[in-house]
């Protein structure tokens, strides 16, 4: 049993990618994948060759301060 024909699901289709070619791409101020990948192999290379302990003191040296807003 077929709940939609071929010829419906055809327009629907061809509805859709022509809406997805015709998309307007917006340029970036800012690449977030981009920063955060090279956040990422940062810290790789400082924390190559560390102990876990060693992995333990260095994140709690980078770990964010609270801060009062006065």
């Amino acid at each position: 049993m077929q709940l939609i024909s071929n010829t419906a699901m055809f327009n629907w289709i061809f509805v859709h990618l022509k809406r997805l070619l015709l998309m307007k791409t917006k340029e970036k101020d800012f690449d977030t994948v981009k920063h955060f990948r090279k956040i990422k192999e940062k810290i790789s290379e400082e924390t190559s060759g560390m102990d876990y302990k060693q992995y333990k003191e260095y994140l709690n040296r980078r770990k964010l301060k609270p801060t009062s807003i006065e």
